[in-house]
């Protein structure tokens, strides 16, 4: 879920709307980020960001849950974006 995911990674009590389009993306995004305001986040939320997503299978399960396992191919290249257009 959506929801819970933002919260997890970015430790808040609220996340935006997707219906209403506060946020929006497009499959296989790519984006730059000027070092003065990345550096506006502690090293910590970055560390946490990279536990969530790279450390354990919580972000892969929020974003799957119905699958609710990780398969060989997705640990061999297959990234989130990719699963969700099937």
């Amino acid at each position: 879920e959506f929801q819970r995911m933002w919260k997890d990674v970015f430790g808040s009590s609220f996340a935006p709307s997707l219906s209403a389009g506060d946020v929006q993306s497009y499959c296989c995004v790519q984006f730059l980020v000027r070092r003065d305001r990345m550096r506006l986040r502690p090293l910590s939320f970055y560390q946490r960001a990279l536990r969530y997503f790279g450390d354990s299978a919580e972000s892969y399960h929020a974003l799957f849950p119905a699958r609710g396992f990780v398969m060989l191919d997705d640990t061999l290249g297959r990234t989130p974006c990719q699963h969700a257009m099937y």
